[in-house]
């Protein structure tokens, strides 16, 4: 989606070209909306731009409107937001990402503001100052809009992603653990694993948020370290994991997912596929391997009946047919 619009921006730029001799600039021009953020607060947003020149450019970066002074810029390997920067050397016909810190003034009374970010054709000399007037086709902008409230507002979103569905006997089940901060303050929950064998729980503990890691900060994504469950001495079996987040005290989400451990080995990876169709049980494994290739090799037949050419399919499941 992203390709198509900026797709669109260059051939609309590009047909103005042919009256005008300009440079096309493309930008994601989808508007920054920041819902109730507490004044003092900070977030971040990405600016994506393009260059569809063949040859490198040099983009200015600012702010204008009432949220201008909010507004900062940083290269996207600037972790810390130390370097804040005014412009920046486009790649060849490629795309660049920046960032973008809005911080709210402390002082600042309840309401909507509003404002644009631009990005403009630097390189060429013609802007020198807020005063200098540019061709419309220079530049592009982003809209802007952020409203300040005063109430504190909790939304999170936590995505737990595993290393591994099968995990290795004697090796730990790792969980990525990502939140999303979707709230105007910055959180830092505590964690619950509990793992269950057949509704028997057998581990169960409490992660506090990492010390010395940085708080989930309001509107950003952020991801802590992963959450590990050593395996050694487990049965080889099916599993779940089951997690959940709290705030405060409160339960926020609760998630689970199985897992199984003991069913794959080294370049046997295909005997953990048909053990997890099965179960667990590797006979029901090979079954249900068979009812699948079966189903695909009528389907096959009664399309071969419709005059549908599917020799590709023929070549790659021929073997199967010649089995069944």
């Amino acid at each position: 989606m992203k390709k198509i619009i900026f797709s669109a921006i260059i051939v609309t730029l590009l047909s103005l070209a042919s009256f005008q001799s300009v440079f096309a600039i493309g930008m994601m021009t989808q508007p920054i909306v920041i819902k109730d953020i507490l004044r003092g607060q900070e977030t971040l947003a990405t600016l994506t731009l393009l260059n569809s020149a063949d040859k490198e450019v040099v983009y200015g970066l600012k702010a204008e409107g009432q949220v201008a002074d909010w507004i900062s810029f940083y290269k996207i390997d600037d972790k810390d937001l130390q370097n804040p920067i005014t412009e920046i050397k486009m790649p060849i016909k490629d795309f660049f990402d920046i960032k973008i810190k809005i911080s709210v003034p402390k002082d600042m009374p309840n309401g909507k503001y509003t404002g644009k970010v631009l990005a403009f054709l630097a390189s060429s000399g013609e802007i020198q100052n807020e005063q200098t007037s540019v061709n419309v086709s220079q530049q592009v902008s982003r809209d802007v809009t952020i409203t300040v409230t005063d109430k504190e507002i909790v939304q999170l979103k936590a995505s737990f992603i595993p290393d591994t569905y099968d995990v290795q006997k004697g090796k730990p089940l790792k969980i990525r653990v990502l939140y999303d901060n979707q709230g105007n303050i910055a959180v830092k929950p505590d964690l619950q694993l509990k793992i269950t064998k057949e509704g028997t729980t057998i581990y169960n503990a409490i992660f506090p948020y990492p010390e010395g890691e940085e708080a989930a900060g309001a509107y950003a994504i952020k991801e802590i370290l992963p959450v590990e469950w050593q395996t050694t001495g487990q049965e080889n079996g099916k599993y779940r994991a089951e997690l959940k987040v709290f705030f405060n005290g409160a339960e926020i989400q609760a998630e689970s997912f199985g897992f199984s451990i003991g069913y794959f080995k080294d370049g046997m990876w295909w005997i953990s596929a048909i053990s997890f169709l099965g179960g667990g049980n590797i006979f029901l494994g090979w079954l249900v391997t068979g009812i699948i290739l079966l189903t695909v090799i009528i389907a096959i037949k009664i399309m071969e009946k419709r005059g549908i050419n599917f020799a590709k399919f023929q070549a790659i499941f021929g073997n199967f047919k010649k089995t069944f």
